[in-house]
């Protein structure tokens, strides 16, 4: 029984001073968090960097029905709407360091979702049609060699599942 329980008061040592060692070393190399954009009355969702890594893309809603790429400055500054004018509701989009093309979920007014790619100037959009891939897909991820893009297929009779 002394075995016992000298051996939990020693793991219980070792995890109060494994938990204290692993915060210090979080808190020496994560600083203190700094807020890139920050209003109450909008949603900011889905971040993710420019190639040159000078520019935060996210998706920001001020309603919760309308959904909206924009950019902002990685050192702040004002959110700007991307493109500059989107005949689209833009979300989750996806932006790889290795070429300029953004892919995210982009809907018309009043359509359904679809992919929809744009180069990183904000020029030439376009929706891809795919077949066997439903209306209700998400997510879109690039493949390394910058061809092919992973979606999440959120289809009504098979349930989800990941599609190239």
């Amino acid at each position: 029984m002394k075995c016992l329980a000298g051996s939990l008061a020693l793991l219980l040592a070792c995890a109060i001073f494994d938990d204290g060692f692993a915060q210090e070393n979080l808190d020496t190399r994560f600083p203190k968090p700094r807020f890139v954009t920050s209003n109450p009355e909008v949603q900011d969702m889905w971040p993710c960097f420019s190639p040159d890594s000078q520019t935060l893309l996210f998706t920001r809603t001020t309603d919760r029905k309308t959904w909206n790429l924009y950019t902002i400055p990685i050192t702040g500054g004002q959110p700007s709407p991307f493109p500059a004018k989107s005949p689209l509701s833009g979300t989750r989009a996806n932006w790889p360091a290795r070429h300029n093309l953004i892919a995210f979920n982009g809907r018309p007014d009043k359509g359904q979702f679809n992919l929809s790619v744009i180069n990183g100037d904000g020029l030439g959009l376009r929706l891809l049609q795919s077949t066997g891939i439903s209306d209700r897909m998400s997510y879109p991820s690039w493949y390394p060699d910058g061809k092919s893009i992973a979606v999440v297929d959120f289809s009504r009779d098979q349930g989800s599942a990941i599609k190239k």
